[in-house]
């Protein structure tokens, strides 16, 4: 049989080895009274030290029933197959993603949850108790639930010697429903850009009206356009930091290329939407931080007497439902003015309350159709 129980230790009478009985311990061939203290268990790959015989016989017996599964890497002490210490790897993999920061929170959630456990011992139980752990929403928690995925499947691709495709958890099903954001006209949306014009610099009003004018272009993606990313001449945007990992060239309007050339030059790499002065923990000619526009815009909304609309319902949102209303098609708005590339866009677009009313009303038992008209109730005991 593979493996075996072995000591350091020797007779202290005759100097012999101290060997394996296979009945209680380790013992001398001439004086079987004197036994070893100390054990160790040699499996192939594996050694480990006991202080107990017992223990050291259960887990050689261990090892020699589970031999067509026995991988090395489980029984080492910097537990390489640890949850917490292949995330640490696999996090170093992903410092180019935008959403760095947020995947690092995700995958430090699951690592405070399951610390060094091997990674082969979280099965579906496992994950469904971590996400049951969760106070958190289940939108949060989808998200969540990606990250891990995304982690095991490295870990498994990276093992695929040692890990087969039954090995791979099963992972609980996290449903949500995304609620609608609430929008407001292109009446109000005016208001409040004039309301930031009166208490805001030009760059943050600029910044703001080109949200809601530029419905191609994030918040997170306006704040990080350069001055070389404008190009005066042609009138284009030039987006390299876009959520979907390409380039966006989103063209202006001709007010716009006006306003923008009305605007002393800076070399390339300045950031074009930039504090102006200094202060409250800023640095003039640094870029607006993330809460930059939307603290402003609440302040606009605040002095308006306008609750619940934030930033990017306030002005993405809002222009593409006024786009629809205005008679674009859904599938135009999404080819040429948004660019989603996923079905994220039906979300956003607002649907027709006048248009569907209209619907419900045609609908009505005994109602006419306009088309042909002719009359579609159906009279008593006619078939």
């Amino acid at each position: 049989m593979k493996g075996g129980i072995y000591t350091d230790e020797s007779c202290p009478i005759c100097g012999a080895k101290l060997v394996d009985n296979r009945k209680n311990g380790l013992t001398c061939p001439k004086h079987p009274k004197v036994y070893a203290r100390n054990f160790r268990v040699k499996f192939k790959q594996t050694h480990k030290r006991f202080k107990d015989y017992n223990a050291a016989d259960q887990f050689l017996s261990y090892l020699r029933h589970d031999v067509i599964n026995y991988d090395p890497r489980d029984y080492q002490k910097k537990n390489p197959l640890g949850f917490s210490n292949l995330a640490e790897q696999w996090l170093l993999t992903k410092t180019h993603l935008k959403s760095f920061r947020d995947v690092k929170n995700h995958i430090n959630q699951a690592s405070d949850y399951f610390g060094n456990m091997n990674i082969k011992d979280i099965q579906y139980g496992e994950l469904e108790d971590f996400f049951s752990s969760l106070s958190c929403g289940n939108k949060s928690k989808h998200n969540i639930k990606s990250v891990i995925h995304n982690f095991f499947k490295w870990v498994w691709k990276r093992n695929r010697k040692t890990f087969s495709k039954d090995d791979f958890p099963d992972f609980p099903v996290i449903s949500f429903t995304l609620g609608y954001r609430k929008i407001v006209s292109k009446e109000i949306q005016w208001q409040i850009l004039e309301e930031i014009k009166c208490i805001a610099p030009f760059r943050a009003w600029l910044a703001c009206k080109w949200l809601a004018t530029y419905t191609k272009i994030r918040p997170g993606e306006l704040i990080k356009i350069t001055e070389g990313n404008i190009d005066r001449d042609n009138g284009i945007i030039c987006i390299t930091h876009a959520k979907e990992n390409r380039v966006k060239y989103v063209p202006m309007t001709p007010e716009d290329i006006d306003i923008v050339r009305t605007l002393p030059l800076a070399v390339p790499f300045i950031p074009f939407f930039r504090h102006e002065k200094s202060g409250h923990g800023v640095k003039e000619g640094s870029a607006y931080g993330r809460n930059r526009l939307r603290g402003i815009w609440n302040e606009a909304c605040k002095n308006l007497g306008i609750e619940g609309v934030s930033l990017y319902p306030g002005t993405k949102h809002s222009s593409v439902t006024a786009l629809n209303k205005m008679g674009y098609s859904p599938e135009d708005i999404q080819a040429n003015a948004t660019g989603h590339l996923s079905s994220a866009f039906k979300r956003y677009l607002m649907p027709d309350v006048e248009r569907s009313i209209e619907m419900y009303q045609a609908s009505m038992p005994g109602k006419t159709a306009k088309s042909s008209g002719t009359n579609l109730a159906l009279k008593s005991g006619s078939s």
